[in-house]
């Protein structure tokens, strides 16, 4: 057997066969969980949304608005339906172009319509525009674009991807509403997508070890803080948005509310602190390449010296991608004249606060947990593994000592 075939060998053992049996497991997880029905808070009986294209406006009566430029009115136009069971009849319906609901249709207009069927009787209104083309259109540029710069990286980060989306679609949100712990539903889900993204994008080594590690404890962590401080502030997650609909659906399924806002900062941090985990397992992994002979020690203090710059990069990601969020909450309570004493002590607020230092946290402490572990396992992979010595130019190759009977 030649070095490739060994290679390929163990590359299939420690990288394709964890994974797949992850997968697989995910998978049969997706059919027994999905089985059940999902509570729902109302039905969707005789209720479609479909697919329209405006094929022409009648009649118009629309106003312009002088602070936000949006038009307001309505509408005569028809439509002709593109999906559905009734794809190809055409309709002349009102259109009501409100603030919430701000479609202005013109001739070639794609909207979403909603179709409420009695009897033989069908219902239909304007929804909203049909977005679905131009999203497909920037999903599919963010994949080419991960694929060409990234390679076969590329498109194996864009498989993990996809594993994390799934995971949280088919198997986080339906157990949650199996009345499992969000928290430990988090956890799971960030050892299931952190082990198969990195494993995925590096295989089986020290540094992908190290960064798979790192992650799952650092979350872990910023779940643990987040729990912590949420108790002492009070901060049940009942205060959540949606919580009045949520209850009604606990009530009926089970499901656990205490947890969900701690479970979203355990998955809204998870990318910030696997990017950090891997960038500095990656980094000292390259720096023992191009100097065997570093100590542990020496390595750990390279890993920190590394994960400083990034700490406070990474920190405003989590920050601002939190205060975008609650953008339109912070204007509010600036239009209200909030007092200090009253915005701080704001639910909303102390949540988001909590939600940016937990998560920024878990970044911060990933710095020194992924090099001290990085460091252990890189050193101890070359102790195992030890380079062949060079030989001098010039010199001969040292000759193999021969037996003590075959020299005499």
């Amino acid at each position: 057997m030649n070095w490739r075939n060994r290679f390929n060998k163990r590359y299939f053992l420690t990288t394709i066969l964890p994974v797949a049996v992850v997968i697989l497991a995910t998978l049969a997880s997706i059919y027994f969980i999905n089985r059940q029905t999902d509570v729902t808070l109302g039905s969707n009986q005789g209720v479609s949304y479909e697919r329209a294209v405006v094929t022409q406006v009648f009649e118009e009566n629309l106003t312009e608005e002088d602070i936000s430029g949006a038009q307001t009115g309505t509408q005569e136009v028809e439509l002709q339906i593109l999906s559905g069971p009734y794809k190809g009849e055409t309709y002349r319906v009102t259109n009501y172009a409100t603030y919430t609901y701000n479609v202005v249709c013109e001739p070639g207009t794609r909207v979403i319509v909603v179709i409420s069927t009695a009897g033989s009787e069908q219902l239909v209104n304007v929804y909203t525009y049909d977005r679905s083309i131009p999203l497909f259109v920037i999903i599919g540029l963010f994949a080419l674009t991960l694929c060409v710069i990234g390679g076969w990286k590329g498109i194996k980060s864009l498989l993990g991807l996809a594993f994390t989306f799934f995971c949280i679609i088919l198997v986080f949100i339906p157990l949650l509403y199996r009345g499992l712990s969000p928290i430990w539903g988090a956890i799971l889900l960030a050892i299931a997508a952190t082990f198969v993204t990195m494993m995925l994008i590096d295989g089986w080594n020290a540094k992908t070890v190290s960064a798979i590690i790192g992650t799952i404890l650092c979350v872990s962590i910023a779940g643990l803080i987040s729990t912590a401080v949420g108790h002492f502030a009070h901060i049940s997650g009942f205060t959540m948005a949606d919580t009045e609909e949520l209850v009604v659906v606990a009530r009926r399924s089970g499901m656990q509310l205490q947890g969900i806002m701690f479970a979203s900062i355990l998955i809204s941090s998870l990318g910030a602190i696997m990017d950090v985990c891997m960038s500095i397992s990656t980094s000292l992994n390259e720096i023992l390449e191009h100097n065997p002979h570093m100590t542990r020690f020496q390595l750990f203090r390279s890993g920190i010296n590394v994960g400083r710059d990034m700490m406070g990069t990474m920190s405003n990601t989590l920050i601002l991608a939190f205060t975008g969020g609650s953008l339109t909450s912070l204007l509010m309570l600036k239009a209200y004249g909030i007092s200090f004493n009253q915005l701080f002590s704001s639910p909303s607020i102390a949540t988001e606060i909590i939600q940016g230092m937990a998560g920024s946290m878990g970044v911060f402490l990933a710095v020194p947990i992924v090099a001290l572990i990085a460091a252990q396992l890189l050193t101890w992979k070359k102790k195992e593994h030890p380079a062949p010595q060079e030989i001098p130019n010039g010199q001969d190759t040292p000759a193999l000592e021969q037996p003590a009977a075959e020299q005499q």
